[in-house]
C-alpha cells in the first residue's frame, strides 16, 4: 500500500501544473560558447594578453559550466562541457602569464586540469595542459 501512495504522489508531482523539468543542454550550445571563445582569441592574437580577455575566457569557463549544472545533458555533452571549460581555463592561464600575474595563472592552471580530468577525455588527461616555466 505505501508504494502505490509512493508512486502515485511521483506522479502527481509530475504531472503538476507549473513545473518545468530542466533545461536540456545540448551541443549547440557547446558551439554557442566555442564561437564566443574563438572571439576571445581573435582578440588575445591582436591585444596580448591583457586583464580583460583573462578575465572573459575565465568567465566564459564559468559560464559553461553553470549552463552544464542549469540543465540535462548527455554524457557527451557534459564531456564536451568539461573539455570547453578546460580549454576557456588555459587560456586564461596565457593570458595571466602574458600579464606576468603568476599567482592567479597558478590557479587557472589547477582548475584547467581538474576540468580536464572531468572531460574523460583521454586525448586532454594523457596529453594534458601545457606546463608553463616557473608554474
Amino acid at each position: 500500500m505505501k508504494r502505490r501512495a509512493l508512486v502515485s504522489g511521483i506522479a502527481a508531482a509530475a504531472a503538476a501544473p507549473g513545473t518545468a523539468s530542466p533545461r536540456r543542454i545540448g551541443m549547440s550550445d557547446v558551439d554557442r560558447l566555442q564561437k564566443r571563445f574563438a572571439e576571445i582569441i581573435a582578440s588575445d592574437h591582436h591585444h596580448g594578453g591583457q586583464l580583460g580577455i583573462e578575465q572573459r575566457a575565465a568567465a566564459l569557463a564559468d559560464e559553461a559550466l553553470n549552463l552544464q549544472n542549469a540543465g540535462s545533458a548527455n554524457q557527451r555533452v557534459r564531456s564536451s562541457h568539461y573539455a570547453s571549460a578546460a580549454a576557456f581555463r588555459s587560456s586564461a592561464m596565457w593570458a595571466a602569464i602574458d600579464g606576468r600575474r603568476y599567482d592567479i595563472a597558478k590557479a587557472h592552471m589547477r582548475e584547467a586540469q581538474a576540468l580536464a580530468e572531468m572531460s574523460g577525455d583521454q586525448a586532454i588527461k594523457f596529453r594534458g595542459l601545457p606546463r608553463p616555466f616557473g608554474l
